[in-house]
């Protein structure tokens, strides 16, 4: 069959859509009932989702199913006295609904009076139609035929008449008593008195089912009438998130951007916290694409210092879901609290572009490292990374003493750098100005270069341990990592005074006079950073530990 491979295929199944499948993954899910011919799906050039039923390429699949019934069948209806009729009658339809025996036995006593003779068994042919096909109701068969002499059958009709309508007028009196038993049940659900009963698993299976098969038409009302949105959800229901952020969801999905301003919602996915996703909703054009930023707590964090991430997703009938949210090596993220932030991404359609251009910017502050000038921001803090319980707090009790004890210890150590490069600076700045001159002599430059060869000697000790300080560790493995970057610039104003003081000696053809100039531009920007770094230092000695204990971090 032509396309029967091909991946194209997008199903609508419980509260989500699945897909690309092709006919052939398709079929067994026909087989065992999952997809009917009232299910959805959708492919690449369609503008809506279709029913399976409405699709020409899938009347195949549709008419290959199993039928419940292919040919057929013969029912026997036993005739019963007038009596064992009545109770019959009266076991499945109730007291009030059946004729009674008086109706009947009249009924029988016009039969018996005439000549005609009745067959203990009817038979009836019952054809019963595929799923697809409406039944064909068999029609009565006709009655008997009665002889001229025989009792009219305007005696059976008045006897008929006689019971009908007092029942009739009974229904009327009624109805005021159903439209109270209705008024009552819709009380009690509101006041939470059925709860019980809608708490039952075959009862919310069967409002899932109906809720899935009027979403359609539920979208397309909320769209055209927004007030409808209190109380039919423009989005389908999610059973992985929490009530509360349902409806959040669902409140930022009704309404017309230009009348009711544009919206977004976030929810967390609390089928895998390890690795989240996030459901993200918007009254905005199918079409718009949402930033979900990740940013995690540092002190929050469990064997992580910090931890950022993004993923985005495509508003699709006004919700969308993201990707998993990975971790460091593809891993689960690091257990702890996150700020996730929503907004509306850079790149948009051209429609969505020109709609947001009339939107003012948040008020909303972000941190510096996120995005700013942007028309919509929401945001939410959650738990990530797996249960916050008492083995989580106890792990991170201990992680955060190791991280003390780090702190204390690279602030030592920094420190230590810090000292020595400010007696490298010193000492070579010393010894220049005693030995510089217009014109260096031989014995003074003999003696700068004995000191040169020390001095490089231990700045390149110095070099091949600040080498091992690469940007990802001085950002994931270093408690205090930007002062270990401010050393490493430290190191090289140092050195960059120090070359040009050498090429002083070193080159005689070199103009003495730039090179001064040049030595007093590089001494000042040593002399900047040096004092920058000592008033770091100091204030991080002298400053108090934050609520959760840890020493503030720079």
């Amino acid at each position: 069959m032509e396309g029967f491979n091909e991946k194209k295929w997008f199903i609508y199944v419980g509260d989500h859509h699945e897909g690309p499948f092709s006919m052939e993954e398709l079929e067994p899910r026909f087989n065992e009932g999952i997809l009917t011919p009232r299910s959805y799906a959708w492919c690449e050039g369609f503008d809506d989702w279709k029913t399976l039923s409405d699709i020409a390429a899938f009347q195949g699949l549709l008419s290959n199913r199993p039928q419940p019934f292919s040919e057929a069948q013969t029912i026997a209806i036993p005739v019963e006295t007038a009596e064992e009729s009545t109770r019959m009658v009266e076991s499945h339809l109730g007291p009030e609904l059946a004729l009674g025996p008086a109706v009947l036995n009249e009924a029988v006593s016009v039969k018996k009076e005439h000549s005609f003779k009745a067959e203990p068994v009817v038979q009836v042919q019952a054809q019963v139609s595929s799923p697809n096909q409406e039944s064909q109701i068999p029609k009565e068969s006709p009655a008997p035929k009665v002889s001229p002499a025989s009792t009219s059958s305007q005696g059976v009709t008045a006897a008929h008449q006689g019971k009908v309508q007092p029942l009739y007028r009974r229904g009327v009196f009624q109805i005021p008593v159903l439209v109270a038993t209705l008024a009552g049940l819709v009380w009690s659900a509101r006041m939470g008195h059925l709860n019980p009963v809608l708490e039952q698993p075959f009862v919310q299976a069967f409002q899932k089912t109906l809720a899935d098969l009027v979403q359609p038409v539920s979208l397309k009302l909320v769209q055209k009438f927004p007030a409808l949105g209190g109380y039919i959800s423009p989005i389908p229901h999610f059973e992985d998130v929490s009530q509360e952020d349902f409806e959040d969801l669902r409140s930022a999905a009704v309404g017309d951007p230009q009348q009711t301003g544009a919206k977004v919602s976030i929810a967390l996915s609390l089928d895998r916290s390890e690795t989240p996703r996030f459901y993200v909703s918007s009254n905005l054009p199918d079409g718009v694409v949402y930033d979900v930023y990740i940013e995690g707590i540092s002190s929050t964090l469990l064997n992580h210092l910090q931890f950022q991430s993004r993923v985005a997703t495509a508003i699709e009938k006004n919700w969308g879901l993201t990707r998993e949210v990975r971790g460091p090596n593809g891993g689960t993220v690091p257990q702890g609290e996150y700020v996730v932030y929503v907004m509306e991404a850079e790149s948009q359609s051209p429609q969505v572009a020109e709609l947001m251009a009339t939107l003012p910017a948040t008020t909303a502050k972000l941190p510096e490292e996120l995005p700013q000038g942007r028309k919509l921001v929401a945001k939410k803090i959650y738990f990530l990374g797996g249960q916050k319980d008492d083995t989580y707090q106890a792990r991170l009790q201990e992680f955060h003493q190791r991280l003390k004890d780090k702190a204390a210890s690279e602030l030592k150590e920094v420190q230590e750098f810090s000292t020595t490069l400010e007696t490298q600076f010193t000492q070579t700045r010393t010894l220049f100005t005693s030995l510089s001159a217009p014109k260096p002599a031989a014995a003074q430059i003999q003696k700068w270069d004995q000191f040169h060869k020390g001095w490089v000697q231990l700045d390149s000790q110095l070099a091949g341990t600040f080498e091992a300080w690469t940007p990802e560790r001085i950002q994931n493995d270093f408690f205090y990592g930007p002062l270990y970057s401010e050393l490493m610039d430290l190191s090289r104003a140092v050195r960059a005074v120090h070359e040009f003081q050498n090429r002083y000696f070193v080159d005689k053809n070199a103009d003495r006079k730039a090179l001064r100039i040049q030595m007093g531009e590089a001494s000042s920007q040593a002399d900047t950073l040096l004092g920058q770094l000592k008033l770091r230092i100091q204030q991080l000695n002298e400053a108090v530990v934050d609520t959760s204990g840890l020493p503030r971090r720079l």
